[in-house]
């Protein structure tokens, strides 16, 4: 079989291989992007736009109110009757996975880049340095040759035997709610569950809790899992009582692995959760799936354009990476573990309601910054 050459070959057609593509196809290369499953589809997540997001949104060409994106200007933490609320220092945005991967995968054909869905990439040899040759299976089997890759196949390099401590579950709701369009989340002994709004009297359930806890309602299927916890926790049982599920979508579930932070792999530039994947709780995995995907791109460009060797250009991502992401991920990582544990989260919970300027503070720790891509893009120049 003849192999078809490409300059780039993104894997993974999420936000941050949706992103990679639309930048290297802005930048005149030749572009591959694949994706496993079918597109448009719904996806385990949060579907929780943060203020530093519309940034990389614009620069790709996204407009979020055209898209029926939720305003979300404040968010609030409950355990055990302790609660604290925050201003966010910009808009956020709810909007469901389904509607925006659907325009980001839009955007970047628009852009140029060849889309191949329910195509996965079986193996691949070469390197950076040399170029790589990878076989793709599924709806297209094909030979293909790509100077370089970026890999945004999502948790798939994270799922070890044996290592999935935690469960996700993701379903959609449909009523009226009273109050304002804010973001919440919700402690209880061993997880925790966000509800973000995402249109006109829709919300999206999220819930990560450890596996044990989720396996006491296994018999009751996904939604019966989150059915039964949503009775345990007093908001979550409020709104569950005043909506119905969306019969539009449909409850997601998925094992989930944290910690594992490695943006390079066999040669490949990682985005996205292939790269780490973050802790929900902190609303920003969309943001960083968009950042990772443009700045895993824009290092590509300049060894395609030949300004940089390869072992440089991935010297230069991966401190770009850790520059942008491991702080915030390290905070995403106490929190997270703070949230499973009542006693922990409660007094904490309660401090912020009194003190929201350090609820200010917790939430920048969690997030980057509007200008951080370019400030980073000038660093690794």
């Amino acid at each position: 079989m003849t192999a078809v050459a490409y300059d780039a070959l993104v894997i993974g057609a999420g936000p941050a291989g949706a992103a990679a593509a639309t930048v290297l196809a802005q930048a005149g290369a030749r572009v591959l992007l694949c994706e496993a499953g079918r597109l448009p589809r719904h996806r385990l997540c949060g579907e929780f736009v943060s203020p530093e997001a519309r940034t990389d949104l614009e620069a790709l060409g996204i407009d979020l109110e055209g898209l029926g994106a939720v305003p979300i200007r404040s968010a609030s933490v409950v355990s055990r009757g302790a609660m604290a609320n925050a201003l966010l220092p910009a808009a956020a945005f709810g909007i469901s996975r389904f509607i925006l991967d659907a325009a980001l995968v839009r955007n970047a054909v628009a852009q140029g880049a060849e889309l191949r869905t329910e195509t996965h990439a079986t193996d691949w040899t070469g390197d950076f340095q040399h170029g790589f040759e990878v076989e793709l299976a599924g709806a297209t089997a094909a030979r293909v040759r790509a100077r370089v890759v970026v890999g945004a196949f999502g948790k798939h390099l994270q799922r070890t035997p044996g290592r999935a401590t935690r469960v996700g579950l993701k379903e959609h709701r449909i009523g009226a709610i009273p109050g304002p369009a804010q973001v919440q989340l919700d402690a209880f002994p061993g997880g925790y569950v966000g509800v973000a709004p995402i249109g006109a009297s829709r919300f999206n359930v999220c819930l990560v809790a450890r596996a044990d806890v989720v396996r006491r309602h296994r018999g009751a299927g996904a939604a019966g899992v989150l059915a039964a916890i949503a009775a345990r926790v007093p908001r979550l049982a409020a709104l569950y009582a005043a909506t119905t599920p969306d019969p539009a979508s449909r409850t997601s579930e998925s094992e989930l692995v944290f910690g594992v932070r490695h943006p390079l792999w066999r040669g490949v530039l990682l985005a996205g959760d292939a790269a780490a994947p973050p802790h929900p709780l902190s609303g920003d995995g969309i943001a960083m799936a968009l950042r990772s995907g443009r700045l895993a791109a824009e290092h590509a460009i300049t060894c395609l354009q030949a300004e940089c060797t390869a072992p440089a250009t991935q010297l230069a991502y991966e401190r770009a990476w850790r520059r942008e992401f491991a702080a915030r991920l390290r905070w995403d990582s106490l929190l997270h573990a703070a949230l499973e544990r009542p006693a922990i989260i409660t007094p904490v919970v309660h401090a912020l309601g009194h003190w929201p300027r350090a609820f200010d503070a917790l939430i920048a720790r969690t997030r980057g910054t509007p200008e951080g891509a370019a400030m980073h893009r000038r660093a690794s120049a």
